[in-house]
């Protein structure tokens, strides 16, 4: 999947920002930051959010959330490399902190690009970077279980999302 970078526009805007990369992925019209984040930031951590975003802004997509400390999940590994074969876009919340080593804000919202599991590395794109950050996926792991974070996976085939639920949970 080919992202091109759009920075957040606002220190608290990586979600909204994230969004609109996986809309403009995926060649769909998108709203600006401010109002993304009106629609969405709020009630993030409310399973169901982002798939109720879709669909009343009738975007034909759909997303499957995955909160680490909610799911019995245990291979998550598996599931990203499988989403990401699947043609998957998956919007990850870390502790930013963890994952960069260094104090910049707490929680943060990114893209996973590439995951390679032979060489144990991971590729994201960062709203608040230009250039992408790589890392080994326990690092991610850490970054995620730090702020009971998330994987959320978008794909036009709800099917397909539930297939890969019913094998990895």
């Amino acid at each position: 999947m080919d992202y091109y970078h759009l920075p957040q526009e606002q220190n608290n805007f990586c979600l909204p920002a994230c969004l609109q990369m996986i809309l403009d992925s995926r060649g769909f019209t998108y709203q600006n930051q401010s109002s993304l984040y009106q629609e969405c930031e709020t009630g993030f951590l409310r399973n169901g959010l982002l798939e109720d975003f879709l669909y009343q802004n009738k975007y034909p997509l759909h997303c499957l959330d995955f909160y680490v400390r909610q799911s019995q999940l245990k291979e998550f590994e598996q599931l990203v490399d499988k989403g990401l074969k699947r043609d998957c876009n998956i919007l990850v919340s870390v502790a930013y902190e963890v994952l960069m080593g260094c104090s910049k804000e707490l929680n943060h919202t990114l893209i996973i690009t590439e995951y390679d599991p032979h060489c144990d590395r991971i590729d994201l794109i960062d709203p608040a970077q230009k250039e992408g950050i790589s890392c080994n996926f326990s690092t991610l792991m850490n970054a995620i279980f730090t702020v009971s974070g998330a994987f959320h996976l978008f794909h036009p085939d709800l099917s397909l999302l539930h297939d890969l639920k019913e094998k990895y949970f």
